[in-house]
This record gives C-alpha cells, sequence and structure tokens, in this order.
C-alpha cells in the first residue's frame, strides 16, 4: 500500500482497538427476481483477509477463501453471472456451512479478532444463517461497518457509495481480481481500510 493516503480524521470507536483486523465478504445464492418457491438467500464463500493495522501503512498478511454448498438453494444462472461460481463449482469443491466455520476458527483464528466487513449485509446474513442452521457465528461480537466508515470520511464523494468507486478514490486504482467473488473482495476492502487508517495516521502525526 502506498503511503501517500491523505490525511483524514476517523472517530476513536471506529478504528480498530487491536490487530490484525479480520476483513470479511461473503457471497450468496441470488436470483434477479425473487428467490424461487422453497428456496431462500444462502452463503456461498466465505473470503477473508487479515489487515495488519500496526503496520506503518497497514498491510494485508493473510487472504483466502471457502467455498460453501447451499443446502436450501441452487445457484442461480444469474448468480453465476454475477459471482462466476456454478453450481458445478460448490458441489465439487465446496463444504458445508459448519464445516466452513469450523476451519474459519481452526486455520484463520476468526473470534480472535475484531472483524470487518464492506456494509451491515454480512454480519446480518451471518446472525440469520447461524440462526437457521443452529451454528455458532465464527466471528467476534465487534464489528465495523467499513462502508459507512468511508461515507463518514468521504460525505462528498463523486459517483456511487459502491465498493469499486471508493476503491477507485480512495486506493487509486481499478479493484483487483474478480468482482463479486469472496477472496478478492476481502482483500481489496482490507486495502481500502488499510488507506483509511494510513490517513489517519498521518493526520495524527501531524497535529
Amino acid at each position: 500500500m502506498s503511503k501517500s493516503a491523505p490525511k483524514i480524521q476517523i472517530p476513536r470507536s471506529r478504528r480498530p482497538r487491536r490487530s490484525p483486523v479480520l476483513v470479511v465478504d461473503l457471497e450468496a445464492t441470488c436470483w434477479d427476481t425473487h428467490p424461487p418457491q422453497g428456496q431462500v438467500h444462502e452463503i456461498i464463500e466465505i473470503g477473508w483477509a487479515l489487515l495488519d493495522t500496526d503496520a506503518n501503512p497497514p498491510r494485508i498478511t493473510r487472504n483466502g477463501t471457502y467455498l460453501v454448498k447451499p443446502v436450501r438453494s441452487t445457484v442461480s444462472p444469474f448468480c453465476t453471472r454475477l459471482t462466476t461460481i456454478t453450481p458445478e463449482l460448490v458441489e465439487t469443491e465446496g463444504i458445508a456451512l459448519e464445516d466452513a466455520f469450523r476451519r474459519l476458527v481452526a486455520e484463520v483464528n476468526s473470534r480472535d479478532y475484531e472483524w470487518s466487513s464492506w456494509g451491515d449485509y454480512d454480519r446480518d446474513m451471518i446472525a440469520r444463517q447461524c440462526q437457521a442452521f443452529g451454528l455458532e457465528s465464527p466471528f467476534s461480537s465487534r464489528h465495523y461497518d467499513i462502508k459507512a466508515l468511508c461515507r463518514s470520511v468521504y460525505p462528498n464523494i463523486r459517483g456511487t457509495n459502491g465498493m469499486a468507486n471508493m476503491y477507485r478514490t480512495i486506493v487509486r486504482r481499478p479493484m483487483m481480481g474478480t468482482p463479486h467473488r469472496g477472496g478478492d473482495d476481502a482483500r481489496n476492502t482490507a486495502e481500502i481500510f488499510g488507506r483509511l487508517l494510513a490517513g489517519a495516521k498521518g493526520a495524527k502525526r501531524t497535529r
């Protein structure tokens, strides 16, 4: 990450209390209209990135993804066009949601970190899936909404509040990887968060 991040102010309540921070991006079954009868939105990918917020500038140290087999829905052609995830891919490489949660805890130590995502969708989706399947969340209770943070820091940004526009504005280049894939979007979101935190550190040094 470049050290030329603009100097910005971030309220203490929106800054991580410890490093690293886990950045998460979910992909879920979706349709171009309402879900077909008997089907519901389900997680089909959990992407993640660990952001070392103590580094100067903050840097991503690990990044990965888990594909998940849906059990109450199927991957639609619309979902495939949006994410590139096919029914065959989740069937051959996906694992049960419970197993994905278990691996997050065992391999990423996901409960040990504060976590964040682009908006509150991911946090709410995790809560809904845990309730639906009787699972314990693989994440800690402290969550940062990076989209809301961007809005507060850049209230007059040109264009939409979408991640792609924010990434171009803050990171100053097009997003990396494949849009709407969990691992790539988690990494891109972590880059945005890192740039914001780097700007806040720069502002603090100049006061």
